[in-house]
This record gives C-alpha cells, sequence and structure tokens, in this order.
C-alpha cells in the first residue's frame, strides 16, 4: 500500500487514497468516483478482503453506485465510498475515530 494519505492511484478515472496507521491497525481505501459537483455521498464497507487489490476494486465499484445513485435521486452530488480491511488485531473503534478526523 502506498504511504499514510497519499494517493494511490488512479483506477478508470476514479480518485483513490490510501489511508493507513499500522499503530491501530488501521488499512483503508478512499475512492472519490465523481465530485464535480464539490460534493459526495456514500458510506463505508469493513470487511476482509483477500488482496488490497481487491478492496480497491471494490471501493471504486461502489463509489461508482453511489454516483450513479445520486443521479437517480436527483441529488447533485457525486458518489463515493470508504473501505476498511478488517485485519487481525484491528482496534476498530480507534480506526474509525482516526477516519473520522481525517474526512473531517
Amino acid at each position: 500500500m502506498p504511504t499514510p494519505d497519499r494517493p494511490a492511484a488512479q483506477l478508470e478515472g476514479r480518485r483513490l487514497r490510501a489511508i493507513v496507521d499500522p499503530t491501530i491497525g488501521l488499512r483503508a481505501i478512499l475512492a472519490i468516483d465523481d465530485a464535480r459537483s464539490g460534493w459526495t455521498a456514500g458510506g463505508t464497507r469493513t470487511r476482509q478482503y483477500e488482496t488490497e487489490l481487491e478492496a480497491v476494486r471494490d471501493a471504486a465499484g461502489l463509489a461508482r453506485a453511489m454516483t450513479l445513485k445520486s443521479a437517480i435521486a436527483g441529488l447533485s452530488a457525486g458518489g463515493a465510498k470508504m473501505v476498511i480491511l478488517e485485519t487481525p488485531g484491528m482496534d476498530r473503534a480507534a480506526v474509525f475515530q482516526a477516519l473520522g478526523k481525517r474526512v473531517q
């Protein structure tokens, strides 16, 4: 994974960011599919992934789905999604607190 808070890559035009804090077991991918309006709608998924690439693809696909859902609902928002790679020993409360601070 890339370094903490450093852009990971582009995947089919989506912006991706890896968020890492090994002290609490945080490994997450933020995918932003469309932010042209300045706003995005999305959520967070926590699960185990076989590979980091699987997590990136999941985040990108879910972000795209949120863009489409927003358009169907008539919202002036694009789509984004955060996936947290659940790992043994992850301090779940600390992970969500750290992500909340970074997103804010």
